[in-house]
């Protein structure tokens, strides 16, 4: 024992059995008083942990639908550009009328991401 504890003993002996089971009994109810709270403490902490836990994959979805959406957006340029460049393909493969094939490359300038790119300066 610490010297502390031990400079209470003294008194602690002249005192009769009865107060001494008072005092550990009291000694009890505030260990098992401060046991609950820890307890519930705990509780609380985990409830927080998981929301914070919550949040954070709530962001790495967040950050993972935007750059899905970015490649969907790509996705679609490309897919159009094709069909464009297709089109004006079969159109001179046709041997269609010159005013169709450059109806069709009007049509595929002014959607083609490129140009878009041009027209707004990147």
């Amino acid at each position: 024992m610490k010297k502390e504890e031990t400079g209470n003993l003294p008194e602690l002996k002249k005192l009769t059995r009865e107060q001494l089971l008072r005092i550990m009994l009291s000694q009890s109810r505030t260990l098992d008083h401060l046991r609950a709270e820890l307890a519930s403490a705990k509780e609380q902490l985990d409830a927080r942990e998981r929301k914070l836990s919550g949040v954070s994959d709530l962001a790495a979805a967040c950050a993972a639908l935007n750059s899905l959406e970015a490649a969907v957006q790509d996705t679609a340029e490309q897919y159009l550009e094709n069909i464009f460049r297709s089109c004006a393909g079969q159109a001179a493969n046709a041997g269609r009328s010159a005013e169709w094939a450059a109806a069709l490359e009007k049509l595929n300038g002014a959607e083609t991401p490129e140009n878009r790119n041009e027209a707004e300066g990147g």
